[in-house]
């Protein structure tokens, strides 16, 4: 199979099927909440290719560490089409009399390199001043690293794993001077882990308000723009001084 945020490019091999989703072995890695495209690219002569939207649920890392891991990821779908609903059917009916046989996960991970991209598609690290609009009450932060599905930003340990909240991100002056505001969903809480890690919540965004997600389009496509240009990437900058 193929997954991707923005376009399919990254390989991945599914491993189990249902009628509701799948569970995929990558060398990149999506956080929970993130939308992603699927093409799955069964074997046969008379096969052809089936595309579905689906959601990350779930991610764990099963051979390796960081960045030379294999990671297993469990994805929902968003809509099952008819044309992998009937796959699916003939896949249980060929294969309910066989046994799951032990993954090689080394030679899986050579398998999976070609073609496939070690980072999470479109996300970089940047730190960006974030302010809450609701709830009101919590402090002004950072983000550490942003996509167009979502960021994740230090500190706001205080909100749950579900919570709705209304943001602003300050970007860049020269990208434009209004910040971009968004309503956001909480998919994950890290908590510290050192004095020198003050871990933060990891947000998917649900809907941008008037330009919002145009503007931070434009400054991603500028992030990228600059990568392999001489310029120091993004991943490697600090967080400004307080």
């Amino acid at each position: 199979m193929r997954i991707g945020t923005k376009r399919p490019t990254n390989k991945g091999l599914v491993h189990n099927l249902s009628v509701g989703g799948l569970g995929v072995y990558t060398r990149v890695v999506y956080p929970p909440g993130t939308l992603v495209t699927l093409v799955l690219e069964p074997d046969g002569p008379d096969s052809t290719t089936i595309s579905l939207t689906g959601e990350i649920r779930w991610t764990r890392i099963v051979h390796g560490t960081p960045p030379e891991a294999v990671y297993e990821m469990g994805c929902r779908f968003i809509d099952a089409s008819p044309s992998y609903l009937r796959f699916f059917s003939a896949h249980v009916k060929a294969n309910r009399a066989k046994r799951e046989e032990p993954v090689a996960f080394a030679p899986l991970a050579e398998s999976l390199d070609s073609g496939t991209e070690r980072r999470e598609e479109g996300r970089h690290d940047a730190w960006l001043p974030v302010e809450f609009v609701d709830p009101p009450d919590m402090a002004a932060t950072l983000t550490r690293n942003i996509a167009s599905g979502g960021a994740f930003m230090q500190g706001g340990q205080s909100l749950k794993v579900g919570a709705i909240a209304i943001i602003e991100v300050k970007l860049p002056s020269s990208v434009d001077g209004e910040p971009v505001r968004a309503i956001a969903r909480v998919v994950h809480v890290r908590t510290p882990t050192s004095v020198h890690d003050q871990g933060g919540v990891g947000l998917r965004f649900l809907r941008f308000y008037a330009g919002g997600r145009e503007k931070l389009d434009a400054y991603l496509v500028g992030l990228e723009a600059t990568l392999g240009v001489g310029v120091v990437p993004v991943a490697t900058s600090v967080p400004p001084k307080s």
